[in-house]
């Protein structure tokens, strides 16, 4: 009797361990990685690293830096994943990305400032797939916005200023090809800006110039 009472905590303990080890080897594998992209500084005007090729769902992005110098502007995005953009007092910011594919990033504030991290191994150019064009540009009063579309879907425009901050936007329904879309900028004063368009084959953003 005794024999028996002793040997089931016995039993029900090994138990445990088993369970504590495969938990602890589940959590070690199952662990999400933090991808850091510094800028500004010493570094100049680059992302290091400016690429990043390995990046799974559940990772996080994770940037430093002093973004009042040097705002965040995501340019490229896949289908459904979550815009991003930063340009607060807060010296590190962080992306979790929940969607396969390709995402490009720039500094607004800086020509040629700019990285990308590819998810799940897949790329696709989604500047390219859009076609996307603006003109005129420079302009001073209307922007027209040329786009493809391999499917009719309603689609979003937005004007974005350096900062990263909507400042216009339009929403309409457009059809399978080419498109042209309006979009009146005479409240803008003169300067450098983005237009983002947002359909639901994936997002993209290109740079405009308002002067008068």
């Amino acid at each position: 009797m005794d024999g028996g009472l002793y040997l089931i905590p016995m039993f029900m303990n090994i138990r445990t361990v088993f369970l504590v080890i495969a938990l602890l080897a589940f959590g070690t594998f199952a662990k999400a990685t933090t991808h850091i992209i510094k800028f500004g500084q010493s570094l100049g005007f680059i992302y290091q690293p400016s690429e990043l090729v390995n990046v799974a769902i559940g990772d996080t992005i994770q940037w430093e830096g002093f973004f009042t110098f040097h705002p965040l502007l995501a340019t490229q995005l896949p289908e459904t994943a979550p815009e991003f953009h930063f340009d607060g007092v807060d010296t590190i910011f962080t992306y979790v990305p929940q969607v396969n594919g390709e995402y490009k990033y720039i500094c607004t504030a800086h020509e040629g400032m700019g990285g990308r991290f590819v998810v799940g191994g897949s790329s696709v150019d989604v500047e390219d797939q859009f076609a996307l064009t603006a003109f005129p540009n420079p302009t001073s009063d209307n922007l027209s916005i040329s786009f493809s579309l391999t499917e009719g879907a309603n689609a979003r425009i937005a004007i974005i200023d350096i900062h990263g901050k909507q400042v216009a936007m339009t929403t309409d329904a457009f059809g399978t090809g080419r498109n042209t879309a309006s979009i009146n900028i005479t409240m803008l004063p003169v300067g450098v800006y983005y237009y983002r368009l947002e359909t639901p084959e994936g997002t993209a953003v290109r740079k405009f110039t308002v002067s008068r």
